[in-house]
């Protein structure tokens, strides 16, 4: 188990509808059957917000913020009980929703390992951070709550008994409702009717749903009656209402349900919105809402996600196993992202409750980072911009998202402000296996610095290093490599300042033809240390110039941080 800290940085909730604040809290060791993630990504969820104007489901002050998703890495494991075959570098995603060291909106979370799903090869941790809350909700509700059948394994041939049954998704465009749409196509429902905004129908029927109803029309009811009227009763035998509005889903699904359809209603219901001057108001007993107005015989159900642990099955393979599976084999694909940008972790947090409250999120999932990269640079009087580019390389496929973020101010060390200028993609294809090195921090510039760095192997994928070394820092750098049939290093370098070292990595397996080439610069490092780490990505050769690379090792992805002359911008 690697040293964890004592305590970390979390967001907290001082009073109901109060700022949000920073707090210490303590870093809890595991104990057997439990795993410690190092949270890099969290996904942000409606319950934030009940939480923070409401007050919904607090029992005390300050109460630790956090009910969406984390996604990070596995830093420490317990000793004993089943761990679900995770290991310390893991990357996961998690729907923890116990709060205390469960709480996501902290640096680290202790949870027990049937919480976490292991991230697919190559699937970006902002990807995997949109989906195990809302996908966990759909598998609860739709076989709880709806009583459809979602068996896994899926036997061979199966087919569900209600097969071509209506089943209405109201709310499609939301997270849950996404998710729904690709989980009930996959087992097989044929009959999906979804509802949302318009703008959303191509891309719902392309996940799968068969018919798009525009819930902004004031004749939507009459138009799903209409469409159904063949259907015999009740016409809509499902409902899965994604929202939980009493006036804006519940109402028209009363005028819709009919005896013996089902409902599945998100929880809690808002009965009304928070304004400046008024508290919200939630009901979560869905029997009080619109008494006398549905159908004798409807049942219309609160969905409870969390009960979904008392599914013995559910607890043990949903998030471990059926999660992974399902993103792995591209069954299901996380939802859409939007970055939330702050300066702070506390920021990016208040940041995402005032998008939510504003109701500014639409078909997608807000999400940001626990903390920025942590540089030291220094500038030679403002000549210079940073610029961050997240490279995500998807195995096998040859494609490379790529972020760009870029300084506005040059503020004084060690202090960096990274905004989001652009995002592009781009294809990189080569006929063998190449790799992606680097990390250079706390670097004084004097004048630009280029580096060129090609791997050419003949394994592959398995991590590898190719006995990289610098140099003392001066006004250059030196490099060497060595071109062996098999090189295997284990060895990390104590790290001084005025140094540079590398860690290497163990069992590595690499054939023939390093080829590194750097320029001779005029630049130096004034303190810190370089880390050299290496992945084998097969058909990719990427070449970067005026860039210190930061290869992550398990997902293939790579952050590049370039120092622009202002003169080219």
């Amino acid at each position: 188990m690697s040293t964890l800290p004592s305590t970390q940085k979390a967001v907290a909730l001082p009073a109901k509808r109060s700022p949000l604040v920073e707090i210490s809290t303590p870093v809890y060791p595991p104990a057997a059957g439990e795993v410690v993630v190092h949270v890099q990504w969290i996904a942000s969820s409606p319950l934030d917000l009940h939480r923070s104007d409401g007050g919904l489901l607090i029992a005390s002050y300050p109460a630790l913020q956090g009910s969406g998703g984390a996604a990070g890495t596995v830093v420490a494991t317990g000793t004993g009980g089943d761990l679900k075959g995770l290991q310390v570098g893991d990357h996961v995603s998690t729907f923890a929703f116990h709060g205390g060291k469960e709480a996501n909106q902290q640096q680290y979370i202790t949870i027990p390992a049937y919480l976490a799903s292991k991230v697919p090869e190559g699937m970006p941790l902002q990807a995997a951070v949109t989906v195990p809350v809302n996908l966990v909700t759909v598998f609860h509700s739709v076989t709880a709550d709806l009583e459809l059948e979602l068996p896994w394994p899926i036997p061979e041939n199966w087919k569900p008994k209600a097969v071509s049954k209506p089943i209405l998704v109201w709310g499609a465009s939301s997270s849950v409702g996404i998710f729904a749409i690709q989980v009930l196509r996959h087992w097989g429902y044929t009959n999906v009717l979804a509802v949302s905004s318009n703008q959303h129908h191509g891309y719902l029927k392309n996940l799968g749903a068969t018919v798009c109803f525009d819930y902004r029309k004031p004749d939507v009811v009459h138009n799903i009656l209409d469409y159904l009227k063949d259907e015999e009763e009740p016409k809509v035998p499902y409902i899965l209402d994604c929202i939980g509005s009493l006036n804006g889903t519940l109402e028209p699904l009363a005028k819709i349900a009919q005896r013996g359809s089902r409902v599945a209603v998100m929880l809690p219901v808002i009965i009304k919105d928070a304004s400046e001057e008024e508290e919200p108001e939630y009901e979560m007993d869905v029997s009080k809402c619109l008494p006398g107005k549905w159908a004798d015989g409807a049942i219309v159900r609160g969905v409870r996600t969390h009960f979904y642990l008392q599914n013995e099955f559910f607890k043990e393979k949903l998030q471990p196993e059926i999660l992974p599976a399902l993103l792995a084999q591209g069954i299901v694909k996380p939802n859409k992202q939007r970055i939330v940008e702050g300066a702070t972790l506390v920021e990016r947090a208040q940041n995402a409750l005032a998008l939510l409250r504003s109701k500014a999120v639409s078909g997608e999932k807000l999400v940001y980072r626990v903390s920025e990269a942590e540089l030291e640079f220094k500038y030679d009087h403002g000549k210079y911009l940073l610029a961050l580019r997240e490279s995500i390389c998807t195995q096998p496929s040859n494609s490379d998202l790529i972020y760009y973020y870029c300084i506005v101010n040059v503020l004084a060390p060690p202090v960096i402000e990274l905004i989001p200028v652009k995002q592009v993609s781009r294809d990189i294809v080569c006929s063998t296996p190449s790799c992606l090195i680097g990390l250079f921090q706390s670097v004084t510039v004097a004048t630009t610095y280029s580096i060129e760095v090609g791997f050419s192997v003949e394994t592959g994928p398995k991590p590898f290093m190719a006995g990289l070394t610098l140099s003392k820092a001066f006004l250059g750098y030196e490099y060497s490599a060595s071109n062996r049939e098999t090189t295997q290093l284990d060895r990390q370098l104590e790290l001084k300042q005025g140094e540079a070292g590398c860690v290497a990595l163990a069992d590595a397996q690499a054939s023939a033809q390093v080829r590194i080439r750097a320029c001779k610069c005029q630049m130096g490092i004034a303190y810190g240390a370089c880390m050299i780490l290496c992945r084998v990505l097969p058909g990719k050769h990427v070449i970067d110039e005026t860039a210190y690379h930061e290869a992550d090792m398990l997902q293939g992805r790579t952050k590049s941080f370039f120092l622009i002359p202002k003169k080219q911008v």
